[in-house]
């Protein structure tokens, strides 16, 4: 069984204005940092939204795990 994580996708671009919504930072539910990024950026291109310079990926934190029996953190409820 896969492990559902939320991680928060900044993208360095988005963060210099004030676009409605905040493409610069996202919340993503994926097994991995990578599917993350891969959903954010597919968004993105998918959508035409920004150019391909402000698309870069600034950083991608982990903010919770569904299943939090080992090891501390936030749980994420599904």
């Amino acid at each position: 069984m896969k492990q559902n994580y939320l991680f928060k996708v900044t993208i360095k671009g988005f963060n210099y204005c004030h676009l409605i919504p905040n493409y610069g930072t996202t919340y993503v539910i994926a097994n991995d940092p990578t599917e993350a990024y891969h959903k954010v950026m597919d968004f993105l291109n998918k959508e035409d939204i920004g150019s391909i310079d402000d698309r870069e990926l600034e950083k991608i934190e982990l903010i919770a795990k569904e299943n939090n029996n080992i090891g501390g953190g936030n749980i994420l409820f599904m």
